[in-house]
């Protein structure tokens, strides 16, 4: 078995930067759709709190941690706008936690229940 290694294309990378870069400046061209992702991001983390509370949806499944990567990706998505160290540590940790969560509970799904992956994420 032979390895063959390409040589990076750093052409392409400073592309994909640029890219990005230019995205960043056109979200903050719009603060009021910054500010608005921010509310949704909100309003998740507000509804997956509530729907544990009442017994609506389990606070140790994997639709909660769901909730709340999600609601954590939107409140991310709207620091661009305005950057806060103490918000965007807040949120990376709720990401980094709620992807682990769901990765152990998908795993133990597998190793006991094989093939009931789709069910566990309903």
């Amino acid at each position: 078995m032979t390895l063959i290694f390409e040589p990076a294309n750093f052409e392409s990378l400073e592309d994909e930067y640029f890219e990005m870069s230019e995205f960043i400046e056109f979200l903050r061209a719009y603060p009021e759709t910054l500010q608005t992702i921010g509310v949704v991001g909100f309003l998740t983390y507000i509804i997956g709190f509530k729907l544990v509370q009442t017994g609506h949806l389990c606070g140790n499944g994997v639709g909660f941690a769901l909730t709340n990567v999600i609601a954590a990706c939107l409140v991310l998505v709207s620091l661009v706008g305005a950057f806060n160290l103490a918000s965007f540590l807040i949120q990376v940790s709720y990401i980094l936690i709620g992807l682990y969560g769901i990765g152990m509970r998908l795993a133990k799904a597998r190793r006991t229940q094989p093939g009931r992956d789709l069910e566990i994420l309903a």
